[in-house]
């Protein structure tokens, strides 16, 4: 019997990359944002080797289009796009370049926040 692979799925993996990479678009991680990725940390059940890759992104911002092209479950990209509007509203504002990635990854609608 094969042992199970530990951690969650590839695509679900990419989701939270890029979930976490979302949160540094702006240079500016508020304490609301802070509190919100640790609590996902702390009770998603990613294994040792994901958990490490995550805080390597922290230090190492990734380019948030580019992981979102490697989610490849339609679940996990309409997630995607949930998680990154409760960062948004987390922190209360929107700036330009938040605005412009969830445009071009299709979780806004074109005038949506005009």
């Amino acid at each position: 019997m094969a042992t199970p692979i530990p951690g969650i799925p590839v695509s679900t993996f990419y989701m939270w990359r890029a979930v976490f990479a979302f949160a540094l678009v702006d240079n500016m991680l508020s304490i609301e944002e802070q509190k919100l990725l640790k609590v996902y940390l702390d009770t998603v059940p990613f294994s040792d080797a994901q958990r490490a890759v995550l805080r390597a992104d922290f230090k190492t911002p990734q380019n948030v289009e580019s992981l979102y092209k490697k989610i490849t479950n339609p679940a996990d990209r309409e997630r995607f796009c949930v998680l990154a509007r409760a960062l948004v509203w987390c922190e209360g504002d929107m700036d330009r370049q938040e605005e412009i990635i969830l445009r071009r990854v299709s979780c806004l609608a074109n005038g949506a926040h005009d």
